[in-house]
């Protein structure tokens, strides 16, 4: 048995996140979907990867304050009700249990231009700023709030560089469990995402370095990697 590690690759090492938290269901069960979420810092670390069951109404307030993307416009400080299952509710409801997810500020400052709300901060330690959203690895095209869920989706939110720079989407197929000693195989797969509706594409990732507990070993052209030794993290050489 394997399993697949998502993370965000910048420079510098990040560690891989291997468990998986199930966050607390929402009390309307029976209209809940479940999906996949992933939220990172700034400065590429996981704030949560968490398997999230969102409502099929989730009440959202935003804040009160100048907005974080554009000082001279004002969020409200109001609330709204979500009437679908969307990505909002997901990291809405995912906030309300994780700690690592607060605050969450949401901005309503476009909203009757757009009708959309703005993801402006997650964390006290990650600064406000953009958040870039995706959807089974494909940039949305709409606001969070207006994204429906269907269930099983795989999402990312993640704040990006000042520079407004994509990081790369990877993720790390590995064993499961492995005795000491024994070579691990694993894959290492790149996801590119353009901001159109032409979809993501998948390939593997030459030359990323998979550090273990006291090795490091690169990929090869098909992505594919062994390691003596538990998988840490890894980077880019």
């Amino acid at each position: 048995m394997r399993m697949t590690v998502w993370i965000l690759a910048r420079a510098a090492a990040i560690s891989a996140a291997m468990g998986v938290v199930l966050a607390a269901a929402a009390a309307s069960a029976g209209a809940s979907v479940p999906v996949d979420l992933r939220v990172a810092s700034n400065d590429g670390g996981n704030l949560a990867d968490v398997v999230q069951y969102v409502p099929g109404t989730t009440a959202v307030k935003t804040f009160d304050g100048p907005d974080c993307f554009s000082a001279a416009n004002h969020s409200s400080g109001q609330s709204y009700t979500l009437s679908a299952p969307t990505m909002l509710g997901a990291i809405w409801e995912a906030a309300q249990a994780e700690p690592a997810l607060q605050p969450l500020r949401i901005s309503d400052a476009n909203y009757n231009d757009f009708g959309s709300f703005g993801v402006c901060q997650v964390n006290a330690k990650t600064p406000p700023g953009f958040f870039y959203l995706k959807a089974n690895h494909q940039s949305l095209q709409v606001g969070a709030n207006l994204f429906t869920l269907q269930g099983g989706e795989d999402l990312v939110a993640y704040r990006t560089p000042d520079d407004f720079s994509t990081d790369e989407e990877l993720d790390l197929s590995a064993p499961v469990r492995s005795a000491p000693g024994v070579p691990v195989n694993v894959n290492v797969r790149s996801y590119t995402s353009p901001f159109s509706s032409s979809g993501a594409t998948v390939q593997p990732r030459e030359a990323a370095t998979v550090t273990g507990a006291d090795s490091s070993v690169k990929t090869d052209s098909a992505g594919n990697a062994v390691t003596q030794t538990m998988i840490r993290a890894y980077r880019f050489g």
